[in-house]
This record gives C-alpha cells, structure tokens and sequence, in this order.
C-alpha cells in the first residue's frame, strides 16, 4: 500500500508545509502532495474563497474537491 499525504500551504505557511513535507517522509510516506494557491488546479472561485477566507484557507470545505 501506498501512504500519500497532501498539504497545503497559503501565505505565511510555506515553511510549515516543508516541514511536514519531510517529517511525512520520514515516517514512511511515499509521496508529499505539497498544494499551495499557485499550483492549485481549481476555478477561480474557489482560489477567491480561499483568499477571502484568512483563518485555515476556507478550512475544509474545498479541499475535497481538489482531491
């Protein structure tokens, strides 16, 4: 079985999402799906909720449908 882990990161995060990035791998993930606003594949509404949306990007209501 295959361990894929998506992130991610807008703004002030990129950091952060390295980090996890490389923890994920080091505890056994096999790939690191690393999304950000700029190499996200999603309409230009849901790219504007996210930038409307400071506090977790919109939590989690998009980001099934970027999956």
């Amino acid at each position: 079985m295959r361990i894929i882990v998506v992130t991610f990161a807008h703004g002030a995060y990129y950091e952060n999402q390295e980090r996890q990035r490389r923890q994920a791998l080091s505890h056994g993930a096999d790939e690191v799906l690393a999304l950000r606003l700029d190499t996200l594949e999603a309409s230009d509404a849901v790219k504007d909720y996210i930038r409307s949306t400071p506090r977790g990007a919109g939590y989690w209501l998009w980001k099934p449908l970027a999956l």
